[in-house]
C-alpha cells in the first residue's frame, strides 16, 4: 500500500505539473513564437516522473499498468518533440515567412493531437485510482487546483503589471504651420552665344560636329527645337554642353511615326489598321502622355494561377531551390487557357517572389495544358503563381489597345473617342539605345528630351550551373531575378569623368532610361524626370575591383518605373563609393524606389559612403510582387547614412502573405549604416525591417501605422544586430516590434504608443507581447509609453509639439519632414 501510495503521489506531482506546462508551452509557442525555459524544464521533471513511475511498476510486474502509463509516457514524449522542433522551426528558419507559417501549423497540429492522445490514458489511470483509492484521486485535484490557482494567480499579476500608469494630459504646443513652398522653377537663361559655341537646326548639322570636331576646348552646342531620331555615340568627347536653345524643345527619340489609318474591325469592334514596313516593335506611344496605348492580355483584369510544375520541364536548381529552380513550362488550370492567335508573339509574365517572369512562348498543350515558354524562369515557379499573357489579339477590345501581326504587318488600333482618323499620329519604338558616351570627359546634356523607346527581351545570364546534354533549349537565356538588371539602357555612359545631365526628360522610355556602367566617376543626375519608364529610372552599376564613385542623383522626379520590367528600381546603386542619392520624389513603382549595394552577407564591399537623404517614396509596390522596401541595402556599408527621407504607403503582394512591404530595408549584411530622422508609414508590413547586418544605428527616426507591425528584426545574430535609440514607433492596434526574440537587437529610450491600446502596448508575432514579457526579454529599456503629440497622425500630419515627452524627456530632436523631395523655395 506504501508502494502504492508512493506512485500516485509521484503521479498526482507529475500530472499537476503537466497543467502549468501544458498551458505555458501553448502561450509562449504556439501564441507568442517565444518557446521559453520553463515549459521545456516542467515537461522534463514531467517526463522523469513518468520514467520513475513505468520502471517500478514495470518491476513489480504490472504490466497492464505499465502499458498504460508507457503509452502516457511516448505521448509525452511525442509532445515533447513537437514543442522542440516547433522552437527549432521558429529560431532556424522562422525569421522567413515561410519558417514562422511552418512553425504555426506545427503547432496547430500538436496541441488537438497531444491533447487526444493524453485523453484515453488519463482516463484509465483515473478510473484505477478511484477504485484503489478515491482520496489519492481528492488529493490529485487538490494538487492540481494549487497549481492552476497559482499559475492563474501568477497570471493574473503578470496582466495587472502590463498596463503602464495613467499619464497626465499635456497641452501640446506646435510650431507655427510652414508657409507653402513650391518647386522652384527651372530658368532656362538667355539664349547667349560665346565664342567657340555652336547653333545646330537640324539632325544632319548635329552627326556633321561629331565626326568632324577636333580640339578640346570648352563649347556649347546650342540645339534647336526639333526631333533628332538617329542614335549618337559620342566616344572621347571633351568639354562640351549639349544644351536646348530657351524655349525650344530638343527631344532625341527612339521612334517613328506611324500615320495613313484605315477604319477597320477587330474581335467584332471598330479600330483602325496600319501597314507596317520594316521592324516589328512592341511599344506604340500616344502624342498626349495621358493617353496610355498597351497591348491586349489575358484576362483583361486579374489573373491566372499556376495549376501545378508536377512534371514540367525544368533545369538544375541553384544552393536555394525554394527560390532559384529554373522552369520552362507549367501546366495550367483546366479552362483557363486555349490556343491563341500567333501564340510565339504572346508574352507571358509570371509575377513571384521579387520576380517578374517575362518570355515569349513557345506552345501549349490541349489535352496536357502545358504552356511551355522560350527562357528559362530565374526563379522557382509554384502552383498558384500568379501570371497573365500580354500581346494577345482575341483580347484587342478596348480604347488604348493595340496589335502588330507579326506575319501580315497590320497594326490594328482601337482609338480614343473623339480621336481623328486622319490627324492621328503613334510613335512605334524602334531603337532602345538613344546615346551612347564612352571615355568622355566634362560633357554635359541640359534641356534635352529623351523620349520613345523600344525595350527587348534582356540578355540571359549563364549562372556556371551546366546543363543537361539534351535539354535542346539554352540555359544561358536564363534572366538575372534581381532589380532589372539585364534591362539595356536607352543612355548608356562607360569609361568617363564628369557626364551630367541636368533638367532633361526622359519619357516613355521602354528599357532602362540612364545607366552609369563601369568606369564612370564625377558624374550627376540633377533635376531631371523620368516618367513612365519600363526598367530603372537611374542604375549605377561599377565593377567589383573598379567600382565607380563621386555620384550625384539629386533633385530629380521618378514617377511610374518599372512599367515593363516590374521588379525594377527608380535608382538602383551598385559597386559605387560617395554616391549621393538627394531629394528625389520617386513614386508609382512595382519594387523598391531606392536600392544600394550588391554584395550579400558579410564580404567586403565597395559600395560604401552612399548618402540616401531627404527623399520623397510613396505608392511603391502596389500590391505586385514581394520582400521590397522604399529604400533597400544589402551588404557592410559602414560609412552610409539614410536621413530625412519621407516615405509611405510601400505594399507588397498580398497572395503572398503581404510579405516585404518595408519601408526602410537593411538587409543581407547591410553593415554600420546610420538611420536617422526618417518617417516611414503605412507599409503592408513593417515600417523598417533589417533581415540581418551588425550594428546598424536607427535613432530619431518615426515609424507608424503599418500594417504588421512597426519594427522588425528577422534573423538573431550572435553580435549586435541593430541598435534603436530616441525613435518614436506608433500604431493603431498593430504590435510595435514583431519577430521579438531575446538578443536580436538593443533599444534604449524609445518613446512606444499604441493610439488604440494607450496602456497596453503589444508586441510580437501576434500582438500578444506585454510590458512584463519584452522585458524580460531585454526590451523596452528606459522607454516611454505616452502620446507623443503628433499635430493629426490620422491625417498623416506628424508635425510633433514643441513639448512633446519624447523632445522633453528623451531628447528626440524635430526635423522638417516636408524637406523630403524636390528642391523647393525658401530652401
Amino acid at each position: 500500500m506504501k508502494k502504492q501510495s508512493t506512485l500516485q503521489t509521484i503521479f498526482s506531482i507529475g500530472l499537476a505539473a503537466a497543467v502549468p506546462a501544458a498551458m505555458a508551452w501553448y502561450c509562449d509557442t504556439y501564441v507568442n513564437w517565444q518557446p521559453g525555459v520553463y515549459p521545456f524544464a516542467v515537461v522534463a521533471a514531467l517526463l522523469a516522473a513518468m520514467a520513475l513511475s513505468l520502471l517500478v511498476l514495470w518491476a513489480r510486474g504490472e504490466r497492464k499498468k505499465a502499458l498504460v502509463w508507457k503509452t502516457l509516457l511516448s505521448t509525452l514524449v511525442f509532445a515533447t518533440a513537437l514543442i522542440a522542433g516547433s522552437a527549432i522551426v521558429n529560431n532556424w528558419i522562422g525569421p522567413t515567412y515561410y519558417g514562422r507559417h511552418m512553425a504555426e501549423t506545427a503547432a496547430a497540429i500538436a496541441v488537438p493531437l497531444a491533447a487526444a492522445q493524453l485523453l484515453v490514458p488519463f482516463a484509465l489511470l483515473l478510473r484505477a485510482m478511484w477504485k484503489q483509492n478515491r482520496k489519492g484521486v481528492w488529493a490529485l485535484a487538490a494538487s492540481t487546483a494549487v497549481f492552476a490557482l497559482g499559475f492563474a494567480a501568477y497570471g493574473a499579476a503578470d496582466y495587472a503589471r502590463s498596463f503602464v500608469p495613467e499619464q497626465p494630459v499635456i497641452t501640446p504646443v506646435f510650431p507655427e504651420p510652414l508657409a507653402e513652398r513650391a518647386l522652384i522653377p527651372y530658368d532656362e537663361g538667355e539664349f547667349l552665344m560665346q565664342a567657340g559655341d555652336i547653333l545646330i537646326a537640324s539632325e544632319e548639322e548635329l552627326l556633321d560636329f561629331l565626326y568632324t570636331r577636333t580640339g578640346d576646348a570648352q563649347t556649347t552646342v546650342w540645339l534647336k527645337g526639333g526631333s533628332y531620331a538617329q542614335p549618337l555615340e559620342l566616344d572621347g568627347l571633351k568639354n562640351v554642353t549639349f544644351r536646348n536653345v530657351p524655349g525650344e524643345e530638343v527631344v532625341f527619340t527612339g521612334a517613328k511615326e506611324v500615320s495613313g489609318w484605315q477604319a477597320d474591325e477587330a474581335n467584332g469592334v471598330a479600330c483602325w489598321s496600319a501597314q507596317m514596313e520594316g521592324d516589328y516593335f512592341t511599344s506604340l506611344y500616344h502624342p498626349d502622355p495621358e493617353k496610355q496605348l498597351n497591348r491586349p492580355r489575358y484576362p483583361a483584369e486579374g489573373y491566372l494561377f499556376v495549376g501545378g510544375v508536377e512534371g514540367a520541364q525544368m533545369l538544375a536548381h541553384d544552393t536555394q531551390p525554394q527560390y532559384h529552380s529554373s522552369f520552362r513550362s507549367f501546366f495550367a488550370k483546366p479552362g483557363d487557357l486555349r490556343q491563341f492567335h500567333a501564340l510565339e508573339d504572346v508574352t507571358l509574365r509570371v509575377l513571384h517572389f521579387w520576380k517578374d517572369e517575362i518570355t515569349g512562348l513557345v506552345s501549349y498543350g490541349d489535352s496536357t495544358r502545358e504552356l511551355v515558354w522560350e527562357r528559362p524562369s530565374a526563379m522557382t515557379v509554384n502552383r498558384n503563381d500568379r501570371y497573365f499573357l500580354e500581346n494577345v489579339f482575341e483580347e484587342l477590345k478596348e480604347p488604348g489597345q493595340w496589335y502588330l501581326d507579326r506575319d501580315s504587318g497590320k497594326l490594328s488600333y482601337i482609338p480614343f473617342e473623339g480621336e481623328d482618323m486622319e490627324n492621328t499620329v503613334l510613335y512605334a519604338g524602334i531603337n532602345e539605345r538613344l546615346l551612347t558616351i564612352d571615355g568622355a570627359e566634362n560633357v554635359t546634356f541640359r534641356g534635352i528630351a529623351f523620349k520613345n523607346s523600344a525595350w527587348n527581351m534582356p540578355d540571359g545570364i549563364d549562372y556556371g550551373w551546366g546543363m543537361p546534354a539534351d535539354a535542346g533549349w539554352d540555359y544561358a537565356n536564363r534572366d538575372s531575378s534581381q532589380a532589372a538588371y539585364n534591362v539595356r539602357p536607352c543612355v548608356l555612359v562607360t569609361n568617363s569623368t564628369g557626364v551630367r545631365f541636368d533638367r532633361c526628360k526622359f519619357e516613355n522610355i521602354g528599357a532602362t532610361a540612364l545607366k552609369f556602367a563601369e568606369n564612370v566617376h564625377g558624374s550627376a543626375v540633377t533635376g531631371c524626370e523620368f516618367t513612365r519608364i519600363g526598367g530603372n529610372a537611374v542604375f549605377i552599376e561599377g565593377k567589383y575591383d573598379t567600382p565607380n564613385s563621386n555620384i550625384t542623383v539629386k533633385n530629380n522626379l521618378i514617377a511610374h518605373y518599372g512599367r515593363r520590367f516590374f521588379n525594377a528600381i527608380g535608382v538602383l546603386n551598385i559597386h559605387a563609393h560617395h554616391v549621393e542619392i538627394s531629394h528625389n520624389e520617386i513614386f508609382d513603382g512595382y519594387y523598391s524606389a531606392i536600392s544600394s549595394g550588391w554584395v550579400w552577407g558579410y564580404a567586403e564591399n565597395p559600395t560604401d559612403y552612399v548618402s540616401i537623404e531627404y527623399n520623397l517614396i510613396y505608392q511603391i509596390g502596389q500590391g505586385w510582387l514581394s520582400d521590397m522596401g522604399g529604400i533597400y541595402t544589402l551588404g557592410m556599408q559602414p560609412n552610409s547614412v539614410i536621413r530625412g527621407n519621407h516615405i509611405y504607403d510601400v505594399a507588397a503582394d498580398p497572395l503572398q502573405g503581404g510579405y516585404g512591404g518595408w519601408g526602410i530595408y537593411p538587409d543581407e549584411g547591410s553593415t554600420g549604416q546610420l538611420i536617422e530622422k526618417n518617417l516611414a508609414y503605412r507599409c503592408g508590413s513593417q515600417s523598417f525591417h533589417q533581415h540581418y547586418g551588425k550594428e546598424n544605428l536607427v535613432r530619431n527616426n518615426i515609424f507608424a501605422f503599418s500594417g504588421e507591425g512597426q519594427i522588425r528584426v528577422s534573423r538573431k545574430e550572435e553580435h549586435t544586430s541593430a541598435i534603436f535609440e530616441r525613435n518614436i514607433i506608433v500604431s493603431d492596434s498593430q504590435p510595435i516590434y514583431t519577430s521579438v526574440q531575446q538578443g536580436k537587437f538593443r533599444d534604449d529610450g524609445n518613446l512606444l504608443y499604441d493610439y488604440a491600446n494607450p496602456r497596453r502596448p503589444l508586441s510580437g508575432e501576434n500582438g500578444k507581447l506585454a510590458l512584463p514579457e519584452m522585458r524580460r526579454l531585454g526590451y523596452y529599456q528606459n522607454a516611454l509609453f505616452v502620446d507623443p503629440l503628433f499635430r493629426d497622425p490620422e491625417g498623416n500630419d506628424f508635425t510633433l509639439a514643441l513639448n512633446s515627452p519624447a523632445v522633453t524627456e528623451l531628447g528626440f530632436e524635430i526635423w522638417d519632414y516636408s524637406l523630403a523631395g524636390r528642391i523647393r523655395e525658401q530652401e
